[in-house]
């Protein structure tokens, strides 16, 4: 039996593209192949097509994406090829360069705009949040310019004595790692501008059903709130989750939220009234502000409020933690299985 020939690299290699993209940066047209792009862009799909064999020309000179002031770039199209591309031909890379998220955001305006199908923008929102160093680029001073670059992974940022703090998470502790001189109203400033780009790039992914993003977000919120006083959302955080944020959320977060609250809140009210308490290490976040020292005593008291608290003021760290306690019901980690479990039935179901 005669074994079938394997092609080597792309098949349309040797086809004329049949597609020329027209951009306003660009004097030259981009040709392609509308046999590839109809299987990745609706857009593309529903385009008129020119008789007699003549090339398409898909005109973007005059095309203003969401949110932008001038027309789309040849360099966002470029990126958005390569993603398409990379799906049908293994020799095609696609990878963003740059760590900045807002970097993203024309790439991922263009996506919508053509209509792309779900594998491209799984592989956009891969080449992000599989990126370590992916951050949130704020102004920290508008009038001089300034601004901070906030890892979205495994690093953690608070107030302390008018000062920004970042540590990360797998060396050094909370009063260790870099600072950067912010008083008010600067603080205030820069604590508006971190929730208004959050809420921003939560709707985006949320609309576009980016889960990973959405996800990796949220997680980078939960770990800058641990700080409590510290915390830079300060009393912003509600901005965050705006009606428009919470329409967008995509429904996997939203029933594995759901059923978090569901499984793991207490009907139950606890007034602690030790003096001291041992604090022992279980998370990256903990050691941060306890140190690794398991057996650690710090003194609990009760605000005027009615919070326990846990007191850390010292010579290096002015900040107090609320304390909470889980009394029955559900381990976190059998709560944490019957979440997955649900979640894959209703995957299997759609």
């Amino acid at each position: 039996m005669s074994k079938r020939k394997r092609h080597a690299g792309f098949l349309l290699n040797d086809e004329v593209p049949d597609l020329h993209i027209k951009l306003k940066d660009r004097d030259a047209i981009t040709p392609v192949h509308s046999e590839v792009l109809c299987l990745f862009s609706k857009l593309v799909r529903d385009m008129p097509k020119v008789p007699d064999g003549n090339p398409t020309i898909w005109d973007l000179s005059a095309v203003v994406l969401e949110g932008m002031s001038e027309p789309v770039t040849g360099a966002t199209v470029d990126l958005w090829l390569d993603c398409v591309y990379s799906c049908v031909d293994s020799s095609r890379r696609f990878k963003l360069t740059s760590s900045n998220l807002e970097a993203a955001r024309p790439l991922l305006h263009f996506a919508d705009y053509a209509g792309s199908a779900t594998i491209v923008f799984e592989k956009i929102t891969s080449s992000l949040v599989d990126n370590p160093e992916l951050c949130l680029t704020v102004l920290t001073d508008s009038e001089q310019g300034l601004s901070e670059d906030l890892v979205l992974r495994g690093y953690q940022y608070y107030f302390f004595s008018g000062d920004l703090y970042e540590v990360q998470l797998s060396s050094g502790n909370a009063e260790s790692g870099r600072s950067v001189t912010m008083e008010e109203p600067c603080r205030q400033r820069f604590t508006s501008a971190v929730c208004s780009k959050l809420e921003e790039w939560l709707y985006l992914a949320g609309r576009l059903a980016l889960v990973p993003l959405v996800e990796l977000l949220l997680a980078f919120i939960k770990l800058q709130l641990f700080p409590g006083d510290c915390s830079i959302f300060a009393a912003c955080i509600g901005s965050v989750y705006s009606p428009r944020v919470l329409q967008a959320i995509p429904t996997p977060v939203l029933l594995a939220g759901f059923l978090r609250d569901s499984l793991c809140h207490r009907p139950s009210d606890f007034n602690l009234t030790a003096s001291d308490v041992k604090a022992e290490v279980k998370s990256a976040e903990a050691k941060k502000w306890f140190g690794d020292t398991a057996d650690t005593k710090y003194q609990l008291r009760r605000r005027a409020d009615g919070c326990s608290i846990i007191d850390l003021a010292d010579e290096n760290v002015e900040c107090v933690l609320p304390v909470r306690v889980l009394v029955g019901g559900m381990t976190e980690e059998a709560s944490a299985k019957v979440v997955q479990e649900v979640l894959s039935k209703v995957q299997d179901a759609d």
